[in-house]
């Protein structure tokens, strides 16, 4: 009996330092998982250099992703009250910006002596050195990129799901900010879960000066995605799924081929194109070739960027010639299509 008892107060002690650790997790995550990174960065250096024998003197840093927070919440119930928390929200993807090279640490020059010195990032900011300590020149440094670190920024923009959406009301987006291995980690269309920090910033009157506005821009540093999708499984019965989803598979793809063989295959596709609807065979070509898409470009080989190859189809037509009916069409098809209309109920 006395093991027993034992055994259950340890649980609840374990249970209880579980517990205070999730409230200090999601209270004060700007000084809770840099420690966690930390720890988790020592242990995995203490394992190689066991395993190698320290051979491997090269430490690794580890950035710690979390998933599936207790509490989700919606993007326009995000408040003064969630401020510097740890917050759970889920949306669509509308818009991802270019790769932005942000300063992590800057390395500078002197001019009169050659000493390198560098300057952390501090608050957003990285501030030059005004005196050098070899020379005791003043405001000599010049900055060297080339010995400058640098990290992955992009800019995000995540609109709200129609599900959390009231009835009427326009959708309201939200603005990511991704670091390092999260950029380019989702496309425009990608139903995703985001963990993140909930930040505010103020506006600044003059850039010179530090009075600010009393209002402030919102964004969410990313910490986590987790890409959303609509497949359920039974684990009970996973390979005999696994067998009819791969014959599924095998037929569809059959009939596939044999109706890209087919000379008249494009008229056989605007015809089974909102079948319902006559005529307008202009439109259902327009349409279907932005279903299909065009071809993405990757200059990723020469320095650029990548430019998705999605066609974008402007259609104006005059009352009831039936460009909602022919839209609603394309959303059915559409697998990261979303309907909008501009009428209130």
């Amino acid at each position: 009996m006395q093991r027993i008892y034992y055994k259950q107060k340890g649980i609840l002690l374990i249970n209880f330092l579980l517990s205070s650790l999730y409230a200090q997790l999601i209270n004060f995550p700007t000084e809770t998982i840099p420690i966690m990174d930390l720890v988790a960065s020592n242990v995995y250096n203490e394992i190689c250099n066991l395993d190698f024998n320290n051979q491997n003197k090269q430490t690794k840093k580890i950035q710690v992703r979390l998933y599936e927070l207790a509490n989700l919440s919606r993007i326009r119930d995000l408040g003064p009250s969630e401020i510097d928390k740890l917050v759970c929200i889920r949306g669509i993807v509308i818009r991802n910006s270019e790769i932005i090279p942000e300063m992590r640490e800057a390395c500078f020059k002197c001019g009169v002596c050659n000493k390198y010195e560098m300057a952390v990032l501090n608050r957003t900011k990285i501030i030059e050195p005004v005196d050098c300590k070899n020379c005791n020149s003043k405001h000599c440094f010049e900055l060297i990129h080339n010995r400058s670190l640098f990290s992955d920024k992009q800019h995000v923009k995540l609109q709200e799901t129609p599900e959390h959406m009231p009835e009427g009301e326009t959708p309201i987006t939200v603005h990511l900010c991704c670091y390092d291995d999260l950029v380019d980690y989702t496309k425009p269309g990608d139903r995703c879960e985001i963990i993140g920090v909930y930040r505010a910033q103020g506006i600044r009157l003059n850039p010179k000066h530090r009075t600010t506005r009393t209002i402030f821009r919102t964004y969410i540093d990313v910490i986590s995605f987790t890409k959303l999708t609509n497949k359920k499984t039974n684990s009970n019965n996973e390979d005999s799924i696994e067998q009819e989803h791969d014959v599924k598979i095998s037929d569809f793809e059959k009939e596939i081929i044999e109706l890209s063989k087919n000379p008249d295959i494009y008229n056989i596709l605007v015809d089974s194109f909102a079948p319902s609807i006559w005529e307008n065979e202009d439109v259902k070509k327009g349409l279907l070739l932005q279903l299909f898409g065009g071809v993405s470009k990757d200059f990723s080989d020469i320095g650029g960027n990548k430019f998705r190859g999605d066609i974008n189809v402007l259609l104006i037509g005059d009352p009831s010639t039936a460009k909602s009916q022919l839209l609603q069409y394309v959303h059915s098809i559409a697998p990261r299509g979303i309907f909008t209309s501009g009428k209130v109920i």
